[in-house]
């Protein structure tokens, strides 16, 4: 069985949804997905957005134990050179956060589309 679940909003809202959720026999899970998606790269310090994702993961590991956790990299943008500067980094951490959980890993085999800011793509 799958149980996909979008929770709206940002870190906060992942923490108060992760309480709610089942861990018990009515729902038991193996793997959990977390998609790291963030509005925040450019505006947010990349350490606090790595410490967010460190938290979640960490949340989500205490709740489910014995579940695999993998955490989705942040995806490129098409278009913002920088952006993806910042986005190599944080997915970079995020691979060490990873690494200090027994059952965690990040998937992010993406590669930037760009490696330097485009102009005028049109």
């Amino acid at each position: 069985d799958v149980n996909k679940q979008y929770v709206p909003g940002g870190t906060q809202e992942i923490f108060d949804h992760i309480e709610v959720m089942p861990n018990d026999e009515t729902m038991r899970y193996s793997n959990v997905i977390i998609h790291s998606g963030t509005n925040d790269v450019g505006i947010k310090n990349i350490n606090r957005i790595c410490e967010n994702i460190a938290t979640t993961t960490a949340v989500a590991q205490q709740k489910w134990p014995s579940a695999k956790i993998t955490v989705s990299g942040i995806t490129y943008d098409r278009v913002d050179g920088n952006k993806n500067n910042i986005i190599s980094e944080v997915n970079s951490q995020s691979k060490q956060t990873c690494a200090q959980f027994p059952h965690a890993r990040i998937l992010h085999g993406q590669q930037p589309y760009y490696t330097q800011p485009q102009r005028n793509r049109y």
